[in-house]
């Protein structure tokens, strides 16, 4: 068992599940299903990944920043 820091945002329709140490990402149509396709999609790459080095990050902060386009 491992516990890993997943981000999750929406876009349009679908919510995203991205876990950085692994680079890992996946989707679904709510919260809950983007979060078990996360949970499959990450299984599925440490059993292909044994040695993968995966862990929970300590500090994670979002911002929001204005640039010019």
């Amino acid at each position: 068992m491992a516990r890993v820091t997943v981000f999750l945002w929406r876009e349009d329709k679908w919510f995203i599940a991205y876990e950085p140490c692994t680079g890992v990402a996946s989707q679904g149509l709510s919260e809950e299903e983007a979060i078990r396709n996360i949970k499959e999609a990450l299984e599925l790459y440490l059993e292909e990944n044994p040695n993968e080095d995966v862990y929970p990050l300590e500090y994670v902060k979002v911002v929001t920043v204005d640039v010019e386009v």
